[in-house]
């Protein structure tokens, strides 16, 4: 065997040694970097959820309030008519306690008939108007519970559809994250040779 033939097998040796060498080091930069590629995901994950639950507050604090609105107003028809049905009752009181005093006076319009006709009329006017008054006041309770109740629907319709986006999202920026973890690991893998790959010239 020649010297050149003995030289040129060393080389090779020695340089699929240094081959192996390099694959060693390879591997242990791709077991750092898979740990580097988890860290990030994991980061990443924390995030989303943290952003998945900030929305879904967001959204859960929002139907509170339309809730908390809707009802005050729901409360002030409901002042609304019990001061207004107490003031029309304390003014129907009073007319009609001058529609008595008025038919028991001595007027001269006794005798005819005038007089009593006159406090009958009185009266009904009094009672009829006292009855729509309330009619009114109990309309527009009505009113503001149908308002109430509209308001409320949409708020939930929103609520609910708030939500089910919010799961979308979410579900959606998992399915990515899970691409990118592992599109990164398979780059990493690919480093990963170890001594026999670099050896072999991997």
């Amino acid at each position: 065997m020649s010297f050149i033939a003995v030289a040129g097998g060393a080389m090779a040796i020695g340089s699929a040694l240094y081959g192996g060498y390099q694959g060693v080091q390879r591997s242990k930069a791709a077991d750092e970097a898979r740990g580097g590629v988890w860290d990030i995901y994991s980061t990443q994950m924390n995030l989303l959820k943290d952003q998945s639950a900030l929305n879904r507050q967001g959204t859960e604090a929002a139907f509170t309030q339309t809730q908390r609105q809707a009802g005050d107003v729901l409360a002030g028809a409901d002042v609304a008519r019990q001061h207004g049905g107490a003031a029309l009752g304390q003014e129907t009181s009073s007319a009609i306690g001058g529609i008595m005093d008025f038919s028991q006076k001595s007027t001269g319009m006794a005798t005819s008939g005038t007089q009593k006709k006159m406090a009958g009329e009185g009266m009904s006017d009094i009672m009829n108007k006292y009855q729509t008054d309330m009619n009114r006041l109990v309309d527009t309770r009505g009113l503001a519970q149908r308002q109430y109740g509209t308001t409320m629907a949409g708020a939930r319709t929103q609520k609910n559809l708030a939500l089910q986006q919010g799961k979308i999202d979410y579900r959606s920026g998992f399915e990515d994250l899970q691409q990118q973890r592992e599109g990164m690991l398979t780059d990493v893998e690919s480093e990963d040779v170890g001594f026999w790959g670099g050896f072999f010239g991997g």
